[in-house]
This record gives structure tokens, sequence and C-alpha cells, in this order.
């Protein structure tokens, strides 16, 4: 009776080691790198219990960027609550990096319209009507010059836009535009002067010429 007490005892001593083991195991603290970034996060901590259901709260968000989020070297799971962004993943078995990168939506556009608008050094760019007013929906540090006649211009333009007759550009810059490296979006009634005009101020040196057609082709506003 005393031997099978006593292998009783190491058995249950045996299995609860065994637990004990086991717990160990599963509550194992794996480290996190935030690359830099951890004083973002608020309540990170240095180092998690694999199987740990993570939640990372971000709240430095400014309203135009974009932010993208990284655990484990993939695109992380992210909600948004009372001003916060939300990360939530769950620790894996092995140290992981946390970070975030971030895109000024501003500036990002900028450089596509820079891209879409630069025209070529040895002339003008041309681009469709439907292009020109997506464009214009981002103000920027561009001109748009209506090249017909004056009385043309009187009777209705595109917003913004200053006039320039077409006639009127021979040799001399005109004073309207006195930088050559501005971005100068031009336009007539049909697509024709706006041709003509934009080859002739390519030739007086500007480098940033985009014609864009004629006003019959517009959908937008119209002002007088």
């Amino acid at each position: 009776m005393k031997n099978k007490l006593w292998l009783l005892a190491l058995a249950t001593i045996a299995i609860g080691s065994i637990s004990l083991t086991t717990m160990g195991c599963l509550a194992k603290e794996y480290k996190v790198d935030y690359c830099g970034q951890k004083a973002a996060f608020e309540g990170a901590k240095d180092s998690y219990a694999a199987g740990t259901d993570v939640k990372l709260k971000y709240g430095m968000i400014a309203s135009d960027t974009d932010y993208y989020f990284f655990v484990d070297g993939k695109r992380a799971k992210v909600d948004y609550q009372n001003g916060f962004f939300i990360i939530s993943f769950q620790m894996p078995e092995h140290d992981i990096k946390v970070y975030y990168h971030k895109v000024n939506t501003m500036t990002a556009r900028r450089q596509i319209m820079d891209t879409k608008t630069k025209a070529p050094a040895n002339g003008f760019k041309s681009i469709t009507m439907a292009e020109a007013q997506e464009l214009f929906k981002t103000k920027g540090d561009y001109v748009i010059v209506d090249v017909r006649r004056a009385e043309e211009f009187a009777d209705g333009h595109i917003p913004d836009a200053i006039n320039i007759a077409n006639e009127s550009i021979s040799t001399e810059k005109p004073a309207q535009l006195p930088k050559l490296d501005q971005t100068i979006y031009v336009y007539c009634r049909s697509g024709n002067r706006s041709k003509q005009a934009a080859r002739k101020l390519s030739a007086l040196g500007y480098t940033r010429i985009i014609e864009f057609g004629g006003i019959m082709d517009w959908r937008g506003e119209i002002v007088k």
C-alpha cells in the first residue's frame, strides 16, 4: 500500500512538473523592437508573452497624412477609435519589429502633379481637358492662360484664368508670366491657338508649358 502511495505521489509530482514546464513555455516573453518609435505607441511594452493579444494605441494623427503600420514585417490590422489608431496582433513565439510609416498626402499630390505637368525640355506637353480639370482640383503654383482674344475671354472663361491673346505673344516675355519655370496651362477655343501659343512660349524659354485644348470641351464652371 505504501509503495502504491509512493508511486502515486511521484506521478503527481511528475505531472505537475510537466504542467509547470508547459506553462513556462507558453508564458515565455519575446522582445519587440519599435525601431526607435516606441514613444509614439501608448502603453507599449518591450516584450510580450507568446500568444498574447496585443493592442497598441497611436494618437499622433495629422489630417493630411496617411499612416501605415507594420508588425513582424507585414501590414498590421488597424482600427480607429476615439482619436486613436488601434494596432492589434497576437504575439508570436519570436522577437518582432513594430513600426509605422507615414506619407504626407499634400506632398505626394504635389509630386504627382509635378510629374504629370513638367513639360519636355524641347517643347510643351499636351494633356486632355479631363486631365486638366482633375489637376485643377488641387491648388498649386500654376497659372491658367486663356489665349483667345479679349472679347472672347470677356464672354466667358475658366475660373482663375488670365488672358494673354495668342496674337500678342511674340519675341518678348509676357509681363503676366515673369517666371520661366512656372507651370503654365494654356487653352483657347478649340485647341488650335493654344498649341501655337504653347510653342511660342516654349521658344521664349518657358519650361513648363501644358496645352490642354479648347474651352468648348470644358465641363466645369464658366465665369465672366
